[in-house]
């Protein structure tokens, strides 16, 4: 094994040690340049002090997008911009075949990663499944690039790679997404609550702005009608039925599901012919349950 893979391993070791010590842990970085230090994350909140080019400093948190870093050091605390804190002054060997680094999860959340010239950081490990948030594809089918976004996120003016981007998503955990034609949350907006192997032609590829919603309460809504049209009546994540009376036996035509419920749909009473679960949005249950479910139960 050669010096780098050790001492990247050693690396990851530390980050370990990190991770599961104290909170009050935190990452020794180095300025990269004079910098501002700011009661927030953001150019809008006050100056209390500068750090200087190769200031060293302890990384106590960083904000969730990993773009402000609170830090605390020998003067006012604050939070310094990301793009300024480096890998801190190497000590002991100077040969040029070390290569070192470290991708790590601070305690207030967020990862800081720094290392020497040609250290790539691993990307952060994936979420939990029940984090609440939304991934975007730019390819329909959940193919090619994608980035996961969390409730309370948004942009109102997409630039870069995703502006008009966006051709499929998957939800997690019960969040949603609007997405909008245009900056600023203008023209159409569609709120996305199940996952979408193609977003339609009203908005593939046409996605300027987005805000990603909170859960909202698990339950499900039926329709006796395609495309959610028709009489509807709504239940919360729990409620079943072993028999549906009169006014529902077999009218189930269309499914919404909200914050993550599913719903058991079975062909006879007491659960029985075919059954399937419907964990997303069905515009059309198709010819199995068209108007054939007689026993419900949801979670």
């Amino acid at each position: 094994m050669s010096l780098a893979s050790l001492v990247r391993l050693a690396g990851y070791a530390l980050a370990g040690l990190l991770v599961s010590g104290s909170a009050a842990l935190a990452v020794e970085a180095a300025a990269t340049a004079a910098v501002n230090v700011r009661t927030g994350p953001g150019t809008g909140f006050g100056v209390v002090d500068t750090l200087h080019a190769g200031e060293v400093v302890d990384v106590v948190e960083c904000n969730s997008s990993n773009t402000w870093c609170r830090i605390e050091h020998d003067g006012p605390d604050g939070w310094v911009s990301r793009s300024y804190l480096g890998a801190p002054p190497a000590s002991g060997s100077s040969s040029s075949d070390l290569e070192f680094g470290m991708t790590i999860p601070l305690p207030g959340g967020g990862y800081f990663s720094f290392g020497t010239p040609g250290y790539t950081p691993p990307g952060p490990p994936p979420p939990a499944p029940g984090v609440a948030r939304v991934c975007v594809y730019d390819l329909p089918g959940y193919g090619g690039t994608s980035v996961c976004r969390y409730p309370g996120q948004r942009d109102a003016n997409l630039s870069g790679f995703w502006n008009n981007r966006v051709s499929s998503l998957r939800t997690y955990g019960g969040a949603s997404i609007r997405l909008c034609q245009n900056a600023n949350y203008g023209g159409v907006c569609t709120v996305f609550n199940s996952n979408r192997s193609a977003l339609g032609a009203a908005m593939n590829n046409r996605a300027s702005s987005y805000d990603v919603l909170p859960p909202e309460p698990r339950r499900v809504c039926v329709y006796d009608l395609a495309n959610y049209q028709g009489a509807s009546v709504c239940v919360n994540a729990g409620a079943s039925s072993a028999s549906l009376g009169p006014v529902w036996n077999n009218k189930i035509t269309s499914v919404k599901v909200f914050g993550g419920a599913r719903i058991l749909l079975c062909q006879n009473p007491g659960f029985g012919g075919f059954c399937r679960t419907v964990n997303s949005n069905e515009a059309a249950l198709g010819p199995l349950l068209d108007n054939r479910v007689s026993s419900y139960r949801t979670w």
